[in-house]
């Protein structure tokens, strides 16, 4: 697999895996149910990590800049990792809303850039379909997302699911600098 290939692939998984917040409406009815939560109030967690993703979308220059593709993935993975953990492991609104909203959000927005960098990079001489085809993967990850969360719901629960975005997210953090490290 040639350099362009890895590079490419590599932005096209942390998409694809990060895109996974845009499915959040699966997740409604059980955080109503579980934290007795409003319609409104349960959105608020989509809100949130909207709005922490635009923030660190906005600055991830400065990390993207100092730091190697390998140190940058591991932090966009590891901090979606962790604050997924959280939000699994949440016993109140406020802990959830941590986990998944803020950093999640964090992560995501911090990924997102980081793998249209990679793309970008991995194809200079076209730049505009790389870059086109990793945010369509965004979209993938939320489509799929939705689909299989609402398969996974019932059997798991609101905690095995983000139990199980967590373990996606680090085997694709895995698979990630293992494709960047060889670029």
């Amino acid at each position: 697999m040639g350099k362009s290939v890895r590079g490419f692939t590599a932005a096209g998984i942390l998409t694809l895996v990060l895109g996974t917040v845009h499915g959040f409406s699966v997740l409604l009815e059980p955080l109503e149910s579980g934290f007795d939560l409003s319609r409104a109030q349960a959105s608020g967690f989509y809100s949130l990590a909207l709005i922490c993703l635009t923030i660190a979308v906005l600055g991830s220059h400065y990390l993207l800049s100092r730091f190697s593709v390998v140190v940058n993935a591991a932090i966009a993975c590891g901090v979606a990792v962790f604050g997924l953990s959280i939000a699994a492991l949440a016993k109140t609104a406020w802990e959830f809303g941590l986990g998944y909203g803020v950093l999640f959000g964090l992560a995501n927005g911090f990924g997102y850039a980081l793998s249209l960098q990679l793309a970008a990079r991995a194809y200079p001489q076209r730049r505009g379909l790389a870059i086109g085809a990793v945010t369509a993967l965004y979209a993938v990850g939320a489509s799929f997302f939705a689909m299989i969360t609402g398969a996974m719901l019932e059997p798991f629960g609101l905690s095995g699911v983000m139990s199980g975005m967590a373990a996606i997210l680090g085997l694709a953090l895995v698979v990630v600098v293992i494709l960047v490290r060889a670029t």
